[in-house]
């Protein structure tokens, strides 16, 4: 395993503070809007000495015109990589940016799930056809 692969979603004392401080202010917010916007997830995607890379994004519910059960990455960073999201269900649910150049979203990858159950939403970064994992993530049908 190469250096590079060795450093993801390694994040510095400092920055975690920043992060935690921010993560409490945001489930702060959640915790008094409605159900509908408390179900969703939207994370940065971070790698190489906390390097921004781009996001993802969940709905758990439709809302706002945007499907239930639902997936999408951005790369809004021209740096030559693409960030995929796979969604381990059977058959694998993929939203992918690469192969689009920055900034680009992929669409919505959607698809009616088990309510009230537990998902595992990994997330990689794509350069040349090579996949780089940085981080799971569980959300919630």
């Amino acid at each position: 395993m190469g250096e590079e692969e060795m450093k993801f979603g390694i994040l510095n004392r400092p920055v975690a503070l920043v992060a935690s401080a921010t993560l409490l202010a945001g489930g702060t917010l959640v915790a008094g809007a409605s159900n509908a916007a408390a179900s969703n997830q939207v994370a940065n995607v971070f790698y190489d000495s906390n390097v921004y890379r781009g996001s993802w994004a969940w709905n758990q519910d439709p809302h706002d015109g945007q499907p239930g059960d639902a997936f999408r990455v951005t790369d809004d960073v021209a740096d030559g990589y693409g960030i995929e999201a796979d969604l381990r269900v059977a058959p694998m649910r993929i939203a992918t940016t690469a192969g689009h150049s920055s900034p680009y979203t992929s669409p919505w990858a959607s698809g009616d799930l088990t309510e009230d159950k537990s998902y595992t939403l990994d997330i990689y970064l794509v350069k040349n056809g090579h996949y780089t994992f940085v981080n799971s993530y569980t959300v919630t049908a």
